[in-house]
């Protein structure tokens, strides 16, 4: 049941993300306003008075992008996956995968018909969560360092300029390649807070005026509404538990009710709380389980587990009986101490 709820949420994380349009992105993008964190302007520093430049989402443009989405496994060996991204640049967009390698390697194994089935189902989540993106501009000014390079660099055959964004409470670098002409992302470095490479994505062949005829996109696999407490806890058929502690820099996204039980039997709705601190998204999902109307005013925490599925670490466990699990591209100390938190 555990793991069921696990895979189902990883699944669905994305549901609870809106759909960015290329007028959407770049709004936001080009309002963001400068961080002035008491560095020397040009370390990791925006120059003050000077906004961050338009950076958008390939999924917020007319794309066909052809790309490689490398992670860094427990044992130290990237594991590497070939991608084809398609978007219509008005909201509907496809990820599938071609071929995938480990290790030191230019070689790329034709996936199993399970991996593309999975891809199939988890193409939201990897989207839009997995996926760099900026956010609002006040949790970027407060929690990030901006330096662009002073040189251009070349990828897909594009002129590209790069930023860096420095965590100021260091969770580890930023790095992003944009398209100097059309400013979209082409390429993204995720670092730890020990200056490791953790994640990346490259574009190796990007094509703007594609032809889309006959795709079939993406779409959510169950419905979700926003959430408001009191009101809605009848609709969810549960009161989640609060989260009385998130990482410096973190403030609250949103609210989401996951309506799983219209679709599937054994699995019960799912809550979500997600938080955001302008590029690192985190998820609190909870679930009461089938036949236990009540939590346990025992024992507090019951179990808890640390693993790690698609370069997102996961603590998953038991509070109060209630499944509860913390997803985030972030240090398992931070993602323990929120679990710690959760209770009445």
């Amino acid at each position: 049941m555990k793991r069921i709820l696990l895979v189902l949420a990883l699944g669905l994380l994305s549901a609870c993300l809106p759909a960015p349009t290329a007028s959407d992105s770049q709004g936001r993008s080009a309002s963001v306003a400068a961080g002035n964190s008491g560095s020397t302007p040009g370390r990791d520093s925006t120059p003050q008075g000077q906004d961050l430049p338009i950076i958008l989402a390939p999924e917020s443009f007319v794309i066909h992008q052809e790309r490689e989405f490398s992670i860094l496994g427990a044992d130290g060996e990237f594991e590497h996956f070939s991608e084809i991204l398609l978007a219509d640049g008005q909201g509907e967009f496809r990820l599938d995968i071609v071929g995938w390698a480990t290790g030191v390697t230019d070689n790329r194994w034709v996936p199993s018909q399970e991996m593309v089935a999975l891809y199939e189902r988890r193409q939201r989540y990897l989207v839009r969560y997995r996926d760099l993106h900026l956010g609002e501009s006040a949790d970027l000014s407060a929690n990030y360092g901006y330096l662009r390079f002073p040189d251009t660099v070349s990828m897909a055959g594009r002129t590209c300029d790069q930023y860096r964004f420095r965590s100021k409470f260091g969770f580890g670098d930023v790095t992003l390649t944009v398209d100097q002409e059309t400013r979209v992302t082409l390429g993204w470095t995720l670092s730890n807070a020990e200056g490791v490479t953790v994640m990346q994505m490259e574009t190796t062949l990007v094509d703007y005026a594609p032809n889309l005829d006959g795709v079939s996109w993406s779409v959510p696999v169950v419905g979700q509404d926003d959430f408001q407490s009191p009101g809605d806890d009848t609709t969810l058929g549960f009161t989640p538990l609060s989260i009385n502690y998130v990482p410096p820099g973190f403030t609250e996204m949103h609210q989401k009710m996951l309506l799983t039980d219209t679709l599937f039997q054994d699995i019960s709705n799912i809550h979500l709380t997600a938080f955001t601190d302008g590029l690192r998204v985190l998820f609190v999902a909870q679930q009461r389980r089938p036949g236990n109307s009540q939590v346990d005013p025992g024992a507090h925490v019951y179990f808890a587990r640390e693993s790690a599925i698609g370069g997102i670490r996961v603590i998953d466990g038991e509070i109060r009986k209630q499944p509860v699990f913390v997803l985030g591209a972030l240090p398992s100390e931070e993602l323990v101490a929120i679990f710690g938190s959760i209770d009445y």
